[in-house]
Parts: structure tokens; sequence; C-alpha cells
């Protein structure tokens, strides 16, 4: 019995072809091999182009998110945020206020850093424009070239408004960073994130209490 199914498997593969009952050639299990083996060769191009565009919409939709949650958590430190939780808390160095946020299985990383700015080093640059009398007919006949006519004035707060006034506010500066990973990354399972995959927000807000 089992020379006979070796018989029968050494006819499939290595015998030529035959004519069939009804006059077609068969095909031995080699060819058939060969046949996926030439179609597999062909479509893995096509395999590794879906995978690189699944990828590259990955990475786009992540970015997006990303984005998305710097935007808010900067408007929360922009209009939200009172000075007492800048003052009760060391914001100089790198500290999250919701630690990582995990939506779809991938992770995001929120970190801000805050440094108060003393009054005296901001100045204020405003322009205060030279105006002259209309002109006959409606139409503007004065020639007048890019720069010239505005007059470019640099001062401190407290020379714009009152002392007492000035001395009142508070100005700090942010810097968001925003980072992201997947599950496949190889730091997913650590506390670091690419360093290809964070961006920076920048802003400066300013609080009369």
């Amino acid at each position: 019995m089992r020379a006979a199914w070796q018989k029968m498997f050494f006819n499939c593969v290595f015998c030529p072809k035959k004519e069939t009952s009804i006059g077609k050639r068969a095909s031995s299990l080699i060819e058939i091999l060969v046949a996926f083996a030439i179609l597999a060769f062909l479509l893995l191009p096509m395999f590794n182009i879906l995978a690189d565009f699944s990828s590259g919409t990955r990475q786009q939709k992540m970015e997006g998110v990303a984005v998305n949650l710097a935007k808010e958590e900067m408007n929360w430190w922009m209009y939200v945020a009172s000075p007492s939780y800048f003052d009760s808390r060391d914001l100089t160095n790198w500290n999250s206020r919701q630690g990582v946020i995990e939506i779809e299985g991938n992770q995001f990383s929120l970190d801000m850093k805050v440094r108060k700015i003393p009054l005296e080093n901001i100045s204020f640059k405003y322009p205060v424009f030279d105006f002259h009398n209309p002109c006959q007919g409606g139409a503007e006949s004065h020639i007048i070239s890019i720069g010239s006519g505005v007059t470019r004035h640099s001062k401190i707060l407290s020379q714009i408004i009152s002392p007492v006034s000035a001395k009142k506010y508070l100005f700090y500066d942010f810097l968001l960073r925003v980072r992201w990973r997947a599950p496949n990354d190889l730091s997913f399972t650590s506390s670091a994130f690419p360093k290809a995959k964070e961006r920076f927000i920048v802003s400066r807000r300013a609080i009369y209490p």
C-alpha cells in the first residue's frame, strides 16, 4: 500500500504531462507551485506599496491628533489657568498636566515649561503714523514709499500706561512639547518617545489680576 502511494506521488509530481480523457493536458504539482511563486513575486511589490501607504496614513492621522491635543492644551494654559496655578508649582522644568494620553492604541504626551518674565525686561514696539490733509478730488496724490510716514516707538509698559497699573500685569512665556508613539515603535514599552515624533508650540500670556 505504501509503495502504491509513493508511485502515485512520483507520477503526479515528476511525470510528463498526459492527455486526459477529454483531450486536455494536465499540469504537474511543480508547475502549479512555480506558477504560484511567480504570482507571489509579482504581487509582493504591490503589498509593500499598500503597507507603506497604510503606515503613512496612520502617521499622518497620529500627527493630526497630536496637533489638536496640543492646541487644546495651549488654550487651557492661555485662557483657563489662573495665576495661582502658576505660582503654586514649579513649572520651570517639563511637567505634564494630563500624563500620557492613549487614543486608539497610540500614546500622546503633553509637557509644558513656563517662564515668568520680569516687567522691566519687556519693551513694546508700536507705530505712530503721520497723517496729511485730504487730497483734492478724493484720490490719493501723495506718493508714499514703504516705511515712510511711520515712526516706530519702543517703550516699556510703565511708559505707556500708568506705573501703578503696569506693576499689576504678569507675563508668562509658554513652551509646549507634544510627543506621540505607536505600538510598533521600539520605545513604546519605555518612558522615551521618538525624537522624530515631537513638535513644539510657543506662546506668551499677559494677565491682569
